[in-house]
């Protein structure tokens, strides 16, 4: 919103940003040392935090690396244990979107398209260890969910690119469609399943899609009026 709306960045603010960004990092990972710590004082996070600042970005990356570890379970599970879903677990995302009222005993959403549930069970865990749509693409298309997601991925690049500092003010349902990108898909999509953002994406995004569609004809014909009287 600040670059779209408001000032495009400078060179200076994508350093201060960068430096933000670091200071982010640092502090997740002082979080992270610290919540399993008993008796831990104040004192204790304050020296942690500046331990931290030269391995913050292996540490970051070694989280990126934990997300990525569905995707090598998933290629070890199929298809030796189980089968491909060719497109199953996308088609059932979208009934995320019906709720559950009495038509089902579990949802279909949760049976076919809930991946991370499946293989918490293949590992035997208690927990959700959580699932990427990396891995979703894998368990469907085996090596073709790589052109699955290079399609998927030309969609969202189509739409971050088509727009500039410029034009926002104008191209309004696109300059909404990237925000909404961002907050509701993109932030709850990294680590999960495609039906995780089914609900979002036509509840917040359709919805308001449909309203700004509705006013804008309301308008179109208000002034029509206004002109033929």
């Amino acid at each position: 919103v600040q670059y779209y709306l408001i000032k495009p960045f400078k060179r200076k603010d994508v350093f201060k940003g960068g430096l933000l960004g670091y200071l982010g990092v640092v502090l997740l990972n002082t979080v992270q040392m610290t919540r399993t710590m008993s008796a831990r004082g104040f004192s204790d996070i304050i020296s942690v935090f500046f331990a931290s600042f030269p391995n913050a970005i292996g540490k970051l990356m070694g989280e990126l690396g934990w997300s990525m570890s569905s995707l090598a379970w998933t290629m070890q599970f199929i298809p030796s244990s189980g089968a491909y879903r060719n497109g199953l677990s996308y088609l059932f995302a979208f009934t995320a979107i019906i709720p559950n009222l009495g038509f089902w005993e579990v949802h279909p959403a949760a049976i076919y398209s809930n991946l991370g549930d499946w293989l918490q069970k293949e590992l035997g865990k208690t927990s959700g260890i959580g699932y990427t749509f990396v891995a979703e693409s894998y368990a469907n298309f085996s090596w073709g969910g790589i052109v699955f997601l290079a399609f998927l991925g030309f969609i969202v690049g189509h739409i971050l690119c088509g727009l500039s500092s410029k034009n926002a003010r104008y191209n309004y349902l696109r300059f909404f469609a990237i925000i909404f990108l961002i907050t509701c898909i993109l932030k709850s999509f990294v680590r999960s399943s495609f039906s995780s953002i089914m609900r979002d994406l036509v509840f917040s995004v359709g919805l308001f899609f449909v309203m700004v569609i509705l006013l804008r004809k309301y308008k179109s014909k208000k002034e029509l009026f206004t002109i033929t009287d």
